[in-house]
């Protein structure tokens, strides 16, 4: 892999026909002015610059900095391709975020072009708009863990698997009964995690932060 391809399409291009990544979404300030001067042809392969008061020089385009770390996103990316490879998957992406400031320090994306090979070329990561599914669930019991409202001894009822709230209607594909909260990781509840979220945020849906 060539140190160039890392980031290639978060960086991205403007081509003047595609636009992508950075370089398309921020190309009107990152353009800069071509410059202009007069030249007189010496030779085949000489010229020389004349009437130099009519010389326009170039204007360099604004510069753009990202929060992204080379290091980090060599590693990101090495990972994701080796794991790509190992279950010969079509694509896939890793974000990297510094939990602590909310920078994100690696965006990588990589699809199959042929078998085992991969290149960043498609942005899945914030091209794609789907739901967080189950990833939510995590984040949402985390928020409720760093408020102090769950811990490891936490327990929720989850019944027959089937909760109604505000008319609408939350159901797990397995089981029920009592829950402790490893078991509602573990089974991917949508009750159990509906409730504890409900149970303490609901009064106060203000509080319910995820960053």
């Amino acid at each position: 892999m060539a140190t160039s391809e890392i980031g290639s399409g978060t960086i991205g291009m403007d081509n003047g026909e595609v636009r992508s990544g950075l370089e398309g979404a921020f190309s009107k300030y990152l353009t800069g002015t071509d410059g202009s001067r007069l030249e007189q042809r010496v030779n085949s392969s000489q010229w020389k610059p004349i009437d130099f008061w009519k010389v326009n020089e170039p204007v360099d385009g604004e510069d753009v900095y990202t929060t992204l770390d080379l290091r980090i996103q060599d590693i990101a990316h090495s990972a994701l391709e080796k794991q790509l490879i190992n279950f010969e998957a079509k694509h896939g992406t890793v974000i990297v975020m510094e939990v602590e400031t909310g920078k994100v320090r690696a965006l990588v994306n990589l699809r199959q072009t042929e078998p085992g090979v991969y290149e960043d070329a498609y942005n899945y990561a914030l091209k794609d708009n789907i739901e967080p599914g189950s990833t939510f669930k995590t984040i949402s019991l985390l928020a409720a863990m760093d408020d102090g409202f769950i811990d490891e001894n936490t327990t929720v009822d989850v019944g027959n698997g089937v909760w109604t709230y505000a008319k609408q209607r939350i159901s797990d594909g397995h089981g029920g009964g009592t829950y402790d909260i490893s078991d509602v990781l573990a089974k991917s509840s949508n009750v159990g995690t509906a409730k504890l979220i409900t149970k303490y945020y609901a009064e106060k849906p203000q509080i319910f932060q995820i960053i």
